[in-house]
Order: C-alpha cells, then sequence, then structure tokens
C-alpha cells in the first residue's frame, strides 16, 4: 500500500493526543502516539555523517536509507495515510525528502495554561516520584509549586516552545496550527481545518461523544506521572484559571512566550 506521511508536533498538554485520537476515528488514518521514528532517524543521520569519512555515501542513497526506515516502521499500519507524532519533526533536516511531505500539524496553548495542566498533574502524583519531582531534588531545591512550573518551562517546555517559535518565522506555510481551545470548543471546524489542509476526504463524520485513545504511552514508566497522556471520551474542558493555580505572577509571567 502507498502511504502518504505527516507529522503531528506541538507543544506538550496541548490537544496533540486528543486531536491523535480523533484523527484515528477516520478509516484511511493512522495517527500514532509519541513516536520513536524521528529519534531512529536522527540516530541513523549521525551514523551517515561519521561514515562519510570512510566511504562515498550520495544524498541518494542517504535519502534512501532514511525512506526505508520510515516505510518499514509503518509497513504494519493498513492505512494510507500516517501522521507520526513527535515533537522534533518541525526542526528535523531533510523532513520533505524522508517524508515525501512538507505539511504538519502544531498544536499550542497558552504557556502558563499547559504550566498550570502540569501542576494539576503533579498534585495527584505521589510527591518525589514524578520527572519534574526527581529533577528538583537532585538540584537540592524544595518541591513547591513555584519551583515545579520553573522546572517545567526551563527543563522541558523551554526546548519545544523555542522549535516551534523558529518553525513558526521560517517554514509558516508548512504548518497547520491548531488551539487547544479551539479543538475543545469548535472541534467540527478544527476537523475540516485538516481535511482541507492536508486534502483528505472531508465525507466522514466524527464522533466527540465517545473518543477512545487506541495509543497507550508510558506515562508511569517514562515520565513517574499517571494520567500524562488520558483524554476524555467527551470532549470537555474542565480546567481551572492559570492564576488559581500558579497564581498571578507566574500567570504574567509565562503570558510573555505566548506564541
Amino acid at each position: 500500500m502507498n502511504k502518504t506521511f505527516y507529522s503531528l508536533s506541538g507543544l506538550p498538554r496541548s490537544g496533540s493526543t486528543l486531536l491523535s485520537s480523533i484523527l484515528n476515528q477516520h478509516p484511511q488514518i493512522h495517527s500514532s502516539e509519541t513516536s520513536c521514528v524521528l529519534d531512529i532517524l536522527s540516530d541513523s543521520s549521525d551514523s551517515v555523517m561519521k561514515q562519510r569519512h570512510n566511504y562515498n555515501i550520495s544524498e541518494e542513497q542517504e535519502i534512501k536509507l532514511y525512506k526505508s526506515i520510515l516505510h518499514s516502521f509503518y509497513d504494519t499500519i493498513d492505512k494510507p495515510i500516517i501522521f507520526d507524532k513527535n515533537r522534533g519533526w518541525p526542526k528535523a533536516a531533510k523532513r520533505e525528502l524522508i517524508t515525501g511531505e512538507r505539511k504538519m500539524i502544531c498544536t499550542t496553548r497558552p504557556i502558563a495554561e499547559i504550566v498550570s495542566s502540569y501542576i494539576l498533574l503533579l498534585d495527584k502524583t505521589v510527591v518525589g516520584t514524578s520527572f519534574i519531582d526527581k529533577h528538583l531534588n537532585s538540584c537540592y531545591r524544595p518541591i513547591t509549586t513555584r519551583n515545579r512550573a520553573m522546572c517545567v518551562w526551563d527543563g522541558y517546555l523551554l526546548k519545544p516552545y523555542e522549535v516551534m517559535k523558529t518553525a513558526l518565522k521560517t517554514i509558516r506555510d508548512d504548518i497547520l496550527l491548531i488551539a487547544y481551545d479551539d479543538i475543545c470548543n469548535d472541534t467540527d471546524t478544527v476537523m475540516q481545518r485538516v481535511h482541507s489542509f492536508f486534502n483528505i476526504n472531508s465525507s466522514f463524520t466524527y464522533n466527540y461523544t465517545n473518543i477512545k485513545h487506541i495509543n497507550s504511552e508510558r506515562d508511569e514508566e517514562g515520565w513517574g506521572i499517571k494520567g500524562l497522556h488520558d483524554i476524555r471520551p467527551l470532549i470537555k474542558r474542565t480546567s481551572k484559571p492559570p492564576q488559581e493555580i500558579i497564581g498571578e505572577e507566574l500567570t504574567a509571567y509565562f503570558s510573555k512566550f505566548d506564541l
């Protein structure tokens, strides 16, 4: 089966998992969980660069190698449209040559809301077990809401933020930017935009009242946070204002970075 490969990226906690779950309802679409294929491609690229000193490797051979990895990775998926999810796609070198397509989805959300979302999950997690708390402990910093918030921003949110910010300046026409609020409040319009941007058959009707997350993520094993990628079967925004969670000062600080 011939497959078309697109990329799904975005800021953490900005709706990419929810959007991926909705896309997976479409009979022609497979949207992955957070995928390692880009990391495999990056490792392969590093190996090629090292071997260039000893062997004559043409760019054509290099690209064919990457394409074979991508197609082999998804060989068992019997659907013609693939959305591979990874936050690194906006900066991936030779992305268009590897996937054959330029277009991608990037989800976004106000930074203060993202940080607040992490804090709410951390408050439900046993103190000291999450990747955030372990980092704070390793730096001998007390586990407080402020320290957790700044750790989320500096250690885990700033990099994907900078990647997306650069991409929006350099390859803006390739990106379908989707806001978290729009996914929650106007889902049907969002899916129409997706269909239009990627030229997908728009006759399919999605079910927004019984959404299932078919791709599991190793939240507790990898991050020590239960429910990091959980979604509700019914789309409904329940988030409190970030001021109520991280306070006015941090909310104002993080608002400076909104895309």
